[in-house]
């Protein structure tokens, strides 16, 4: 899913792809653009409709954001993705297509998430013949269980695969159940490459802060953090006396902080990967907050939720790195702000699971 406006997914395609032809191979991405006409009519609906009025009419009070951003993302694929020379706009557009690579692989960024592929089975390759290879490679589930029906569709899908890697221990317990078969567990591709392979990309960034800060990226895709993220930014701001710069902040929630800079439109991955390179501290509800906070060693806090969810990422990926200490739990009475990092014990358990990685790549590739 590279071409989503999300960081998190257009730099998890890069990191896969970058990764694939350090092995040494001629890797590049099918361009299929998702989502796409199909995926808009089948989350048709009057609330959606509403909503997607009232984006609108946001956008345009705010000088249309949306559009400075797709020119900072359009930038990043033009520099830095090895896409297919068609670009795929439909399912149809791919079932139509004569494939000739030698290896078909699909992951990362929630790509067998039944809410989000609605029904568009590309993501299993239905559009190949029998014959040709596929293979996965830490694709994200996002969820504890499946219906009878999904879990129908995983087994008839997956039966074609020569090898499968999940991203989340849920993911490969729940399909090692259903397919009766070895089913392996690897790390988000983001984290395939270090901390100095992103220079060059954060280098481009057109923003840039003088003064330390505390980088706030708080999403509600999963859950409703408010207000209780609000304690905790403002325990941090106070603890440490820095600048607190919003991402993706909620304009309904405003802080109790006096020296705060909200970004709007302004972070592309060379901004978003700059913001958390130079961070003081990162507060953060987001997966790939948590994953890039741990990659480049910045101090972080991951707010998770206080009920129990299918979505166990950000949990499971600060639990391997060996700092379950960075998890507050929203609602939790009592946390410390520390802004000590056990970077040491983060690196190399990171370095032992892009061993783990790359094994299972030049194995299954090969």
């Amino acid at each position: 899913m590279h071409r989503v406006l999300n960081n998190g997914s257009a730099l998890q395609a890069y990191a896969t792809l970058e990764f694939c032809r350090r092995l040494g191979y001629d890797a590049e991405l099918i361009d299929y653009v998702y989502p796409n006409e199909y995926h808009r009519k089948q989350r048709m609906s009057l609330k959606f409709v509403l909503l997607k009025f009232v984006r609108f009419f946001l956008h345009f009070i705010q000088g249309f954001p949306l559009q400075k951003t797709q020119r900072l993302f359009a930038a990043f694929y033009e520099r830095w993705f090895v896409l297919s020379e068609k670009k795929y706009e439909s399912r149809q557009d791919l079932q139509q297509e004569k494939w000739s690579y030698d290896v078909f692989m699909v992951g990362s960024d929630q790509v067998w998430n039944p809410r989000h592929i609605v029904s568009d089975n590309s993501f299993f390759f239905d559009f190949l013949s029998p014959n040709l290879k596929c293979v996965s490679f830490s694709s994200s589930l996002a969820q504890k269980g499946l219906t009878e029906e999904q879990s129908k569709l995983f087994k008839e899908q997956l039966q074609k695969f020569s090898a499968i890697s999940v991203r989340e221990k849920n993911g490969q317990i729940l399909l090692s159940q259903l397919l009766s078969r070895k089913i392996e567990s690897h790390i988000d591709p983001t984290l395939l490459l270090t901390k100095s392979d992103y220079l060059p990309i954060a280098k481009q960034s057109v923003l840039k802060i003088e003064e330390p800060y505390i980088l706030v990226y708080i999403l509600k895709y999963a859950y409703h953090p408010y207000p209780y993220v609000n304690r905790v930014i403002e325990e941090a701001h106070r603890k440490t006396g820095l600048k607190v710069v919003c991402l993706d902040f909620s304009s309904r929630e405003r802080l109790r902080v006096k020296n705060v800079k909200y970004l709007r439109s302004v972070a592309g991955p060379s901004e978003f990967l700059y913001l958390f390179l130079n961070a003081s501290l990162v507060i953060t509800t987001s997966f790939h907050g948590t994953a890039f906070s741990l990659n480049f060693g910045t101090p972080f806090y991951s707010i998770v939720n206080d009920e129990q969810t299918g979505d166990d990422r950000m949990v499971s990926l600060i639990e391997q790195c060996g700092v379950s200490e960075r998890i507050i739990v929203k609602n939790q009475p009592n946390f410390e702000i520390d802004l000590n990092l056990n970077n040491e014990l983060i690196q190399e358990n990171l370095r032992k699971e892009r061993e783990k990685a790359e094994n299972y790549l030049k194995f299954v590739l090969s």
